[in-house]
């Protein structure tokens, strides 16, 4: 399956009602909806691999997001792209597609995923279909581009 494809299936998972609130109040619908605890943490790591910054980090089974807050929106994006591990946690394909992956593909793309995920729930559909090509032609290329995306 296309990764794009795989991403829509992912999504396909939060009703409608539940992405209109997630582009709402994304922290509200995790503990809400979902029943995580959302705890906001002065500072996860100051630096991943890659030298990228993470704030975010999701215990799925045990339902438990940490965050760093930030003074911009950028904690919707981060908490929508943790959100995104949740729905990817529980999508089978999506568990089978990354386990069929080479182990140091397979965190990178599930990043990539996640990212994407987070970019589909914030943004509407119809500033999305204004593009008239796809948000990420390659994957691949993307996450090649940038392996620091590990969070």
């Amino acid at each position: 399956m296309k990764p794009d494809r795989l991403v829509e299936e992912v999504l396909a998972q939060l009703a409608p009602d539940r992405r209109r609130r997630a582009r709402d109040d994304v922290r509200a619908l995790l503990e809400d909806d979902l029943d995580f605890q959302v705890t906001e943490l002065a500072a996860i790591t100051d630096q991943r691999p890659g030298h990228g910054s993470c704030d975010g980090v999701s215990f799925v089974k045990d339902r438990h997001i940490l965050f760093r807050p930030t003074e911009s929106r950028r904690q919707n994006f981060t908490l929508a792209h943790e959100l995104g591990h949740v729905l990817v946690h529980d999508c089978d394909a999506a568990q089978d597609w990354l386990a069929d992956l080479p182990e140091e593909e397979a965190g990178p793309r599930e990043e990539w995923m996640c990212d994407q995920i987070a970019q589909r729930i914030l943004l509407p559909d119809e500033i999305l279909d204004q593009f008239s090509v796809p948000i990420s032609p390659d994957p691949p290329t993307v996450i090649l581009g940038d392996g620091s995306r590990r969070c």
